[in-house]
């Protein structure tokens, strides 16, 4: 990846988000920004949250409108140095691959058509045999006197 052009993703703020809606930006391409500034407001099932940015430095493409709904890694804008040129930052996202947010094994790659690896066999374990198990236990005579005494009833 070129290390003058930065992606910001869709985050995931828990295990079951699978999307978001761009609600609001508070930037504008062009402008400079300071890496844990506000700059744009996401709205989930559950929550509506501002994402920081994730470094200092130029908001050169915003990718998601507004009212945009996006999956969580996908590519929402793109910070790069003022000196990149245009082309360079649409080829970026041309290219760009989203990170893979599935939370449950294989789901991603048979979504791109890919074989998910076979699992490996499980050993077959024989049951292990218990020893019988006692009923009852005799309770000794210093126990059952004891509860007698104390007017409890005591197995014998």
């Amino acid at each position: 990846m070129n290390q003058r052009i930065f992606p910001m993703t869709m985050p995931k703020w828990g295990i079951e988000m699978q999307q978001g809606t761009v609600t609001e930006w508070h930037a504008v391409p062009g402008k400079s920004i300071v890496k844990g500034e506000p700059i744009v407001d996401v709205e989930t099932d559950k929550i509506v949250n501002s994402v920081e940015a994730p470094v200092s430095g130029v908001l050169r493409l915003i990718v998601a409108d507004k009212g945009a709904v996006e999956n969580v890694g996908a590519l929402i804008a793109v910070f790069a140095d003022p000196s990149v040129p245009d082309a360079e930052i649409e080829a970026f996202v041309r290219g760009f691959k989203p990170a893979d947010t599935s939370f449950e094994p294989g789901e991603s790659t048979a979504s791109a058509g890919i074989a998910a690896p076979a699992a490996a066999p499980v050993p077959r374990v024989p049951p292990r045999r218990l020893p019988p198990r006692r009923t009852r236990m005799a309770t000794p005579a210093s126990a059952r006197s004891h509860a007698a005494s104390r007017s409890v009833w005591a197995w014998t």
